[in-house]
């Protein structure tokens, strides 16, 4: 998946919301839960990529980020069996989508755009569901509560802010 850096670009182009994409990746696959979603730049087009939990299988759903429309759907051959078995145990502790997840963490921002969200286990199976996107011109990202959807906390991302500091210079 691209930096975070061409989020900005594609978020900015893009027309379709990363919520209503990840339900419109989901839609390919009727049984399938979204893991991770995120926006990247293919060929100077915006397209946000979506990994779906199949069965025993993640898809990669790419989707035009300004029509909505599917372009591409295949295995994503970067999942080994574990991977695959710690999506599938985040998923089953999870009580909320990724779609939902992102729609809390927007939630009451008129401007904000998500560009990345993602259900992980972390350490000590601990479930961490995260949503990273722009309010105006910072970079937020918010952890979200896997039960209740409710944002837990919601931070400026100092370093990426940072880094384009640098890139002004």
């Amino acid at each position: 998946s691209g930096s975070s850096g061409d989020g900005v670009s594609v978020s900015g182009a893009a027309t379709v919301a990363l919520v209503w994409t990840g339900e419109g990746a989901v839609g390919e696959f009727p049984d399938g839960k979204a893991r991770r979603a995120g926006t990247e730049e293919k060929a100077g087009k915006a397209v946000f990529e979506v990994h779906v939990l199949v069965g025993d299988k993640v898809k990669e759903v790419k989707v035009d980020a300004v029509s909505g429309k599917v372009i591409e759907t295949k295995d994503d051959k970067d999942e080994d069996a574990d991977e695959v078995k710690e999506a599938k145990a985040a998923l089953a502790k999870t009580k909320i989508t990724l779609a939902a997840a992102i729609e809390s963490a927007l939630k009451g921002k008129e401007n904000a755009k998500a560009f990345e969200a993602s259900i992980e286990m972390e350490e000590e199976d601990e479930l961490e569901v995260l949503v990273e996107y722009f309010d105006g011109d910072k970079v937020m990202e918010a952890k979200i509560d896997p039960a209740s959807g409710k944002v837990l906390k919601a931070e400026e991302e100092k370093a990426e802010k940072e880094d384009k500091e640098e890139k002004k210079e």
